[in-house]
C-alpha cells in the first residue's frame, strides 16, 4: 500500500466514523478516528522518509480536469498534525462533549468532527482546484456545525458566522499556497 492509499483510508474512515456516529456508540467512532489518525500519520511520515507516492488521477465530468489527488512532503508535514490530533480529539470528545451531558446533540457533534477531519485530509491531498474548492466547502461547513452546537446563545450564533465568512474568504487563498490551477 502506497503512502497515498494509506492517506485515502485514514481520510475515509474518519468518514466512516462521522456516518456511524449515528448509529454506532462513541467509543466505536471513537476508535475509528484513532485508526483514521493513524493511517493519516504513518502515510505522512512515509512520505517525509522519502517513500515514493504515486498520484491518484481519475476522469471525471466536472470541469476542470480529473478527480487528482497527491501527497507530497509539504503535504505530509501537514498531515502529521491533522492525524494525530484528529485521533486525540475524538477520544477526548467522549468524555468532553459526552452523550450523557449532551443527550441532544452528542451524535450531530461526533459526526460533523469526523466530517471535518475527512474533509481536512482531503484539502490536504487534493492535487486540483475543483477538488480542493470541494474538498475545502465539505470543511468549512461541517466545521461550522461544530462551531454553532450550542447555538441557542447569541454570541455563539455570531462567532459561527465570522467562522464561515473567514472560511470563505481564506478558500481562493488556499489555492494560491497549493498552486493550484481551477
Amino acid at each position: 500500500m502506497s503512502p497515498l492509499e494509506a492517506a485515502i483510508a485514514g481520510a475515509t474512515t474518519f468518514l466512516l466514523s462521522g456516518l456511524l456516529s449515528a448509529i454506532a456508540p462513541p467509543r466505536v467512532t471513537a476508535a475509528l478516528s484513532v485508526l483514521a489518525g493513524s493511517a493519516l500519520t504513518g502515510a505522512a511520515l512515509l512520505t517525509l522518509f522519502g517513500v515514493p507516492s504515486a498520484d491518484l488521477a481519475l476522469p471525471w465530468a466536472v470541469p476542470g480536469g480529473s478527480f487528482h489527488l497527491a501527497l507530497d512532503p509539504i503535504s505530509a508535514m501537514f498531515l502529521v498534525p491533522v492525524g494525530i490530533l484528529g485521533a486525540l480529539g475524538a477520544v477526548y470528545a467522549t468524555r468532553y462533549w459526552s452523550e450523557a451531558d449532551h443527550p441532544r446533540n452528542h451524535r450531530l457533534v461526533r459526526g460533523a468532527y469526523g466530517v471535518t477531519m475527512a474533509a481536512m485530509s482531503l484539502v490536504l491531498l487534493a492535487a486540483n482546484g475543483v477538488v480542493f474548492l470541494m474538498a475545502w466547502e465539505v470543511m468549512a461547513l461541517s466545521a461550522f456545525i461544530l462551531v454553532a452546537t450550542e447555538h441557542e446563545r447569541a454570541e455563539v450564533r455570531d462567532a459561527a458566522y465570522l467562522y464561515l465568512a473567514a472560511a470563505h474568504a481564506f478558500a481562493e487563498h488556499g489555492i494560491q499556497v497549493k498552486g493550484l490551477s481551477l
